[in-house]
């Protein structure tokens, strides 16, 4: 994940350090999915739908003559969202479907990028999801509650990145609309604790890894109040692909067992407002 510093009116250049600042409060839905394979034919998918965090996003621009320096951080509470979990027989007959709540957890995100003027800023990023699943009941085969289940499962995306931006003084004021599209070279790394299952490893139940991109674009609509101050209304998508990768189940004696993790992916959407300030 990539997120963007869509919303912070950068400095002009000059032969001068200047420096822009901003803080942001808004809602990240995301879906996180993937699905694994293994050599009998069996396989498994995983889907979390609708993860709804409140998310907190600081972001600071620094510009001296030619070039610019963007440092952005996010945090998220997950506060709603919902998951499923299947597995499928060798003959692709549904053996068994998990439902449970995914309301709880964390995000987070980290980006860095370095511009210059007319080139494409390059950068940095990586993000990371924290996620619970409890109240779960197994809907196949036999409907039964699962008392006491308290999954756990960390994914991180992270890798260089490449962006393009536009910036459009409408005349209407301080009226500003910026946009901006970015594409990421991505590495893809999870880990989850199954604390119902007992023949298997905890903390560290299963981990799977991949190699995949991400791209993300942004759009804002900004009202530069003064030479210090501006407000902005931003909506971000970003969408992660990684595929070809390996999962890895740690069993409680210490026997590994691996599988192809086929693909795992990632949608988001950000709506996000907020107050700079440029010195």
């Amino acid at each position: 994940m990539a997120a963007l510093l869509g919303a912070l009116v950068m400095p002009a250049f000059s032969g001068e350090v200047t420096v822009a600042v901003g803080l942001w409060q808004g809602w990240r839905e995301t879906d996180l999915s993937w699905d694994i394979a293994s050599a009998d034919g069996a396989a498994a998918d995983s889907r979390y739908q609708d993860i709804g965090a409140w998310t907190t996003r600081l972001g600071v621009g620094v510009a001296l003559d030619q070039i610019t320096l963007r440092i952005q951080g996010d945090y998220g509470v997950i506060v709603a969202g919902s998951s499923r979990d299947r597995v499928l027989a060798a003959d692709g007959s549904l053996s068994e479907q998990v439902d449970a709540q995914s309301d709880d957890g964390w995000a987070s995100a980290l980006v860095v990028g370095l511009g210059w003027r007319l080139v494409p800023e390059v950068g940095y990023a990586r993000s990371e999801r924290s996620l619970v699943q409890r109240d779960g009941v197994r809907t196949v085969p036999d409907g039964a509650v699962l008392a006491g289940l308290d999954n756990r499962f960390s994914a991180r995306w992270a890798g260089p990145w490449v962006a393009l931006g536009a910036s459009w003084h409408t005349g209407l004021g301080g009226l500003v609309v910026q946009g901006r599209v970015l594409a990421q070279a991505a590495s893809y790394h999870a880990t989850g604790d199954l604390n119902l299952r007992d023949d298997l490893d905890h903390p560290n139940s299963f981990s799977q890894s991949a190699n995949g991109y991400g791209l993300t674009a942004a759009l804002a609509l900004t009202w530069v109040i003064d030479a210090t101050w501006a407000c902005s209304l931003a909506v971000e998508y970003e969408t992660m692909h990684a595929e070809d990768g390996t999962d890895t189940l740690n069993l409680a004696d210490g026997t590994r067992l691996t599988s192809d993790l086929v693909e795992a992916e990632l949608q988001a959407r950000t709506v996000l407002i907020g107050l700079s300030a440029r010195f």
